[in-house]
Parts: structure tokens; C-alpha cells; sequence
């Protein structure tokens, strides 16, 4: 018998057991060492991977201005044109509701998205300045509050209506009387034109039977607005033709209108705008 073999192999069998005992007390399987070593490394990679994915983030969120090659959309435009209807009783819708009056029918024609129509109408109201009699004194458009409330209203466009009433409070026929006329023409647009109005038109008054006024108006006052059209700027808009001789359209004053004659007039600016 070869007692050196069996004494090896004794020693080895004790090194084993040795060694098994040693990792039963640690809790751990040798053959698996190495493989829960990889795995410890690699859930410490992911959670300083995870820290950093975090730290961009915030990043971004810091910087929300930073340049993505997209420039920012343009606000829309929200504002309106303002349209300031300025002159006396016909303008104002003497005799009738408010809502029979012209201004209102333009709006209505235009609508409310993109148009504001204000009534800026005065009773017995002139074109002429320093207009003074017994019974009226003082007449001028030009002298009123509404007026001022008119250029304060801050108007993209107005639409100056006046010379119904210096038909037959003005003597038209003479040329102090046209050149009165032609004196509140030119401060009225010039003062609208001072407040920023970008577009300014006058009309050439309608046609009325009272006073002989439609005959005064088309023989003297009619000539005069188209003179100075081109002086001082401003388009027409005619109110005379489409009531020419429509005494139908005339309420029993003879001066004023029914709806019917005031739906013309607004239909004569809307083609116009």
C-alpha cells in the first residue's frame, strides 16, 4: 500500500471541505462570485447613468429660449377699424329709432369683426364757421362737443356728411357764403388729418324738397365739395344720386328720411370702403 497517496489525497479532501465551510459562512457560492460581482457594477453604472439623464433634463428646463431653428409665431392683429360717421341730423337719424340711422346700417353691412361705426351726428349742425342767427346761433359742426368726442374717438377713417343745413341757413349763392362753406371744409379735414385719420371722405348731401335745399345743393354746394377734393385730400361719396327726386323716401318734414333713404346712404359709402 502506498501510504504517501492516500496521505495526499486525505490533505486534499480536508481542503475542500476547508473551503466549502469557509463560503457557507459568508453566504456566498463560489461559482456565482464573479457573476453577482458583474451585476453589483452594473446596477452602480446604471444609477450614475440614471443621474446624469436627470441632469440634462434640468438642463433644458432652465433654458426654454435655446435656439431649436423654429422662430415664434406672430401674434395676430386684434384691432379694428374705426370708422367715425360726423355730420348733422341725417346723420344723427333724426326722426327715427337709433338703429335706422346710417352709421348702424354701415355696421351692419360691414360687420363687427373687423369694423367699429360710430354716430358722431349733431342736430342743425353746419359745415360753415361763425354761422349766427336769431333762432339758431352758433350752428357750426366745429363748435359742439360731439366734434371733440369725434377726433378723441381715434378713427381710422371719417366720413364727413354736412351742408343740408347751410342750404338753407347760408346763402350759397354768394361767394362769402361759399367761401364760409370752404373755411369749415378745410379746418375740419385738417383737423382730422392732424388726429391721424388715414383716410377722409366727404358727401355730397342728398337730395331733400324742403327750402328748395336739393336745388341749392346740387347748383352750389355740390361744385364746391368736388373743387376741393383734390386741394385738401379726400375722396367723395355721393348721398345726392341715389335720393334724387326719391321724395318717397322722405318722411312728411320733407328734410328728413325713412329708413329706406338712409339704407341708400349706407349703401353708397359701403361701395365706396
Amino acid at each position: 500500500m502506498n501510504y504517501k497517496k492516500i496521505l495526499i489525497r486525505v490533505l486534499s479532501l480536508m481542503l475542500v471541505l476547508l473551503l466549502t465551510a469557509g463560503c457557507n459562512l459568508m453566504g456566498k457560492d463560489p461559482e456565482n462570485t464573479t457573476e453577482e460581482q458583474l451585476t453589483a457594477t452594473d446596477t452602480t453604472d446604471k444609477s450614475e447613468d440614471t443621474t446624469v439623464t436627470t441632469e440634462k433634463t434640468d438642463d433644458t428646463t432652465q433654458k426654454p429660449n435655446q435656439d431649436d431653428g423654429n422662430d415664434p409665431p406672430t401674434p395676430p392683429a386684434t384691432g379694428k377699424i374705426k370708422i367715425a360717421c360726423v355730420g348733422d341730423s341725417l346723420t344723427y337719424g333724426y326722426g327715427l329709432t337709433h338703429a335706422d340711422s346710417y352709421p348702424t346700417m354701415l355696421q351692419n353691412l360691414l360687420g363687427t369683426e373687423n369694423y367699429t361705426v360710430q354716430n358722431f351726428g349733431s342736430q342743425g349742425r353746419t359745415m360753415t364757421l361763425g354761422l349766427t342767427d336769431t333762432n339758431m346761433p352758433d350752428r357750426s359742426y366745429y363748435d359742439t362737443d360731439i366734434y371733440r368726442e369725434s377726433l378723441a374717438f381715434g378713427a381710422d377713417i371719417v366720413v364727413l356728411s354736412l351742408g343740408t343745413n347751410d342750404a338753407w341757413r347760408v346763402n350759397m349763392t354768394t361767394e362769402a357764403g361759399k367761401a364760409g362753406y370752404v373755411a369749415g371744409l378745410t379746418a375740419l379735414v385738417n383737423s382730422y388729418r392732424q388726429a391721424g385719420v388715414d383716410e377722409i371722405y366727404v358727401c355730397l348731401p342728398p337730395d331733400c324738397v324742403k327750402n328748395n335745399i336739393g336745388d341749392i345743393v346740387e347748383t352750389h354746394i355740390i361744385p364746391v365739395i368736388q373743387a376741393q377734393a383734390s386741394v385738401l385730400n379726400y375722396q367723395i361719396i355721393d348721398f345726392f344720386t341715389p335720393t334724387k327726386d326719391r321724395n318717397d323716401y322722405l318722411l312728411s318734414d320733407q328734410l328728413h328720411f325713412k329708413p329706406e333713404g338712409y339704407a341708400a346712404m349706407a349703401n353708397a359709402i359701403y361701395s365706396v370702403l
